[in-house]
Formats: structure tokens, C-alpha cells, sequence
């Protein structure tokens, strides 16, 4: 008798893989890498792991998104005390502050494009 596949879980599987590494939901999920590079091929004809996939990467990246408003807070906070604290002939100090502003922008800008495929997921 062969195995049967558990497309909820190789649908997991692969939306975890999409923010992580192979080799690490790999070890987080008691799998090998090659078994997620088989399910990501097989997700390009199995119709269900498609549905499955979709659903559960709309869940995951939900997940994520949620933590952004507080990160976001917590950068410029971070912004604005260092600027209060700033001493202008430290390059250290202004590249801080520059670092994080420009991971806020990216932060904001990849929020904005899951918000959009999250939207264009609902519409479809």
C-alpha cells in the first residue's frame, strides 16, 4: 500500500518554507529538503495542494502582518530617541539611524505588496 499524501500538511510545509529555509522547516517539520522541493513540484499540477497552498499561505502571511503595525511603532521610537540622542560627528550613530529607516520603508512596502496579493486572493 502506498503513501498517501496529507496535502494540509504539505501545503503548511511549503507556505513555512516561503519565509524560512528548506533546510530548516525541514528540520522544524521532521521532513527532508528534497521532500519539500517534491511537494513544490508537485504543487505545479496537483489542483487540492493548490487550494491548500493558497489557503495556507494566505494564513501564514496573515500571521505575519500582524506583528507589523507594533515593529513599525518600535522603529520610530527607536528613530526618534536616537535623534534626540544623536551626536552628529558619529557616523555610527547616523547610519543607525538611516539602517532603520530604510528596513521601515522595506517593511512597509513588502506589507503593502502582501496586502495587495491578500486582496487579489479574495477578488479571484
Amino acid at each position: 500500500m502506498g503513501n498517501r499524501l496529507d496535502r494540509y500538511r504539505a501545503a503548511l510545509i511549503l507556505a513555512e518554507a516561503s519565509f524560512s529555509t528548506d533546510k530548516a522547516i525541514a528540520k522544524t517539520f521532521g521532513c527532508s529538503p528534497r521532500t519539500i522541493s517534491n511537494y513544490r513540484k508537485l504543487l505545479e499540477t496537483d489542483k487540492e495542494l493548490q487550494r491548500e497552498y493558497r489557503l495556507a499561505l494566505f494564513n501564514k502571511t496573515k500571521e505575519w502582518t500582524k506583528q507589523i503595525p507594533e515593529t513599525m511603532k518600535k522603529g520610530i521610537e527607536f528613530i526618534q530617541r536616537s535623534l534626540d540622542e544623536l551626536n552628529p560627528s558619529s557616523s555610527d550613530s547616523l547610519d543607525s539611524v538611516v539602517n532603520t529607516m530604510q528596513i521601515l520603508s522595506e517593511i512597509e512596502i513588502m506589507n503593502e505588496a502582501v496586502r495587495l496579493k491578500m486582496t487579489k486572493g479574495k477578488k479571484e
